[in-house]
């Protein structure tokens, strides 16, 4: 899900208030990063061509590294070309994403892809601005939990609020607990729950997350400390993140506050039946209970009067709207630096402290079962199985478009897409033939592909380095944005043809875990809006750095990202036999009798 990204109110969709969308890298494909909107200031448009033969350094005073110098149309430094050529890229990239904005406030889509940059190379040396990191680390999430006591009586005197640590078997196992209740009441099967958490598992945190795991948090520092060490972990908590998600989910603070706002009476509820299944624990659930209905009244209070006070709303944002707080205001809540009336804490400080919940053993597991609940009624609120079902439809026409087209056609079009699978330029001569080898061998299986979806691609009809190349380098292929240009019309049914050999004909069914990740990544009424317009660029449901950030959702349109999702869950980060923590989860499921 996305931290900070604006929802668009569009078509169908216009009385969403649904907001944020989330990014960033990791393991497989990607993970999640919440980030702002943020759009530079428009400037002209201009129509330059941007390469090496056109750029011209202007007669005037300029600066060297080595000092002040005047030069006069010299030829330029490899620096200066990177920065003017990166320059004028810049002034078209704030160009298209203005124009963009003015295309939401219509109602409206851009079908065009942002402009790409074809300048020189950067040189070595040359080392680009980065926004220093400040979101909220482990720790501070835990400072900031021991304060809730003190922080709901306004008594100094109040002990410090403990959040309930358990190991990740622990966990793991009450979360498949839970899910399977929300399964229950959501009309699944056991197997059918398993799945879906499985695939988003896999997507969302490389098939190896742990509980504590936040965004872009590397595999190392998830690993268990030896037996009375604290090395690992220490150096865990004190990692600064990409972004505020966190756990098996990707749960960000603005999901956290809406949970806390909207569902508190689910979490207590269920604590109170926690009580009363472990005698031993009775008090102590009851009184977490009675913490999180307090915390309701709190969360309720400050975010009423953070939407009352206008003059923190950014132009045309709801805060309320029939009477109800909007998912725009808890997400500005949660990223908001003003400190809370008569309270020494901002909202960022407060969202911080109540995300340390999903690192409780008792807690954690229900707001993430929460989570998919959420995901679930929003799906079948909207009938996602019937909006999946005109995607399979459309898919399978397709696939069958290319079974009817002249052999001549076929050749051309796997040509065409074979001749971007190429070997690193730094590869060894031996590593060079390998890979030469495999291509040719996936291009005469490809070449024989039999009519509709006969799975001979499939992971078990291919050796290892034949199913690492079409699974990271020819399936991911962008369709509209090669750098070598757009695929051919014939290319592009072909891309569609060889996924339907590797995954089988789609369904509703097959696609649903696919689906629900959209609306876990790009916030459910982004991502119901992309399944009304599949032939529509990602640019129109995330914000410009949530674009850029994401090598999965960008230069895609709508429908590629949901397959890329779809083929990013079914790959090796989902196989329970090269991923532990997929391994681990499955059979949480498995020990519920």
């Amino acid at each position: 899900m996305s931290e900070t990204d604006q929802n668009q109110n569009q078509g169908d969709a216009a009385t969403n208030t649904e907001a944020p969308t989330k990014l960033d890298t990791v393991g497989g494909d990607l993970l999640t990063q919440r980030q702002d909107l943020v759009i530079a200031q428009a400037t002209l448009p201009t129509t330059e061509t941007i390469n090496d033969s056109t750029l011209v350094i202007p007669t005037e005073t300029l600066v060297a590294d080595a000092g002040r110098r005047t030069r006069q149309d010299a030829t330029p430094t490899p620096e200066e070309r990177y920065k003017q050529a990166k320059g004028r890229y810049d002034t078209r990239l704030n160009d298209y994403w203005s124009s963009l904005l003015k295309t939401r406030d219509s109602n409206k889509f851009t079908t065009e892809f942002p402009p790409r940059y074809e300048g020189p190379a950067k040189p070595k040396g040359v080392v680009e601005p980065k926004e220093p990191k400040t979101l909220p680390r482990l720790n501070d999430m835990f400072d900031g939990s021991r304060t809730l006591n003190r922080l709901l009586t306004g008594d100094s005197n109040q002990p410090d609020y403990k959040i309930r640590q358990v190991s990740e078997s622990q966990f793991k196992q009450s979360y498949a607990n839970e899910i399977l209740k929300t399964a229950t009441a959501n009309g699944l099967t056991p197997d059918e729950a398993k799945n879906i958490v499985r695939r988003i598992y896999a997507f969302e945190s490389g098939g190896a997350g742990t509980h504590e795991m936040l965004s872009g948090m590397p595999q190392d520092l998830l690993k268990e400390d030896k037996p009375g060490e604290t090395t690992i972990a220490d150096q865990r908590r004190a990692y600064r993140p990409n972004s505020t998600a966190i756990g098996y989910t990707q749960m960000l603070q603005y999901n956290t506050v809406r949970l806390f706002d909207t569902a508190a009476p689910e979490i207590s509820t269920r604590l109170r039946q926690m009580a009363q299944e472990d005698p031993s624990r009775a008090q102590e659930l009851t009184n977490k209970a009675q913490m999180v209905d307090n915390l309701q009244t709190l969360i309720g209070k400050e975010l009423k009067s953070f939407a009352d006070a206008s003059g923190a709303r950014p132009a045309g944002k709801e805060y309320i709207k029939d009477g109800k707080i909007t998912d725009l205001c808890r997400e500005d809540f949660a990223k908001s630096d003003v400190k809370l009336p008569g309270r020494d804490i901002t909202g960022r400080q407060l969202s911080s402290s109540l995300h340390a919940f999903h690192m409780d053993g008792d807690v954690g597991p229900i707001l993430q079962s929460l989570e998919l609940n959420h995901l679930l009624k929003f799906a079948k609120q909207n009938d996602f199985t019937g909006l999946l079902n005109q995607e399979k439809d459309a898919f399978n026409k397709r696939v069958s478009q290319y079974d009817a087209l002249p052999q001549a056609d076929k050749t051309k079009a796997l040509t065409e897409i074979m001749s971007l699978i190429k070997p690193s330029a730094n590869a060894s001569e031996a590593d060079k033939k390998a890979f030469i080898q495999t291509r040719d061998a996936l291009t005469t299986k490809i070449a024989a592909l039999g009519p509709g979806a006969g799975l001979e691609l499939a992971r078990e009809k291919l050796n290892d380095a034949e199913n690492e190349m079409l699974n990271t380098k020819i399936l991911q292929l962008k369709k509209f944005t090669d750098p070598a240009g757009p695929l051919s019309n014939s290319a592009k049914l072909l891309m569609d043809k060889m996924f339907a050999a590797r995954f089988g004909e789609l369904t509703p069914d097959k696609l649903m875990p696919a689906a629900l990740e959209l609306a876990n990544l790009a916030g459910s009424g982004n991502a119901l809006l992309m399944l009304k317009n599949m032939d529509k660029p990602t640019t129109n449901f995330f914000s410009r750095r949530g674009y850029e950030g994401n090598p999965t959702s960008n230069g895609r349109t709508a429908e590629e990202l949901l397959l890329q999702i779809h083929r990013n869950m079914h790959g090796p980060n989902g196989d329970p036999l090269r991923r532990p923590g997929v391994d681990a989860l499955l059979k949480a499921f498995d020990a519920i009798k």
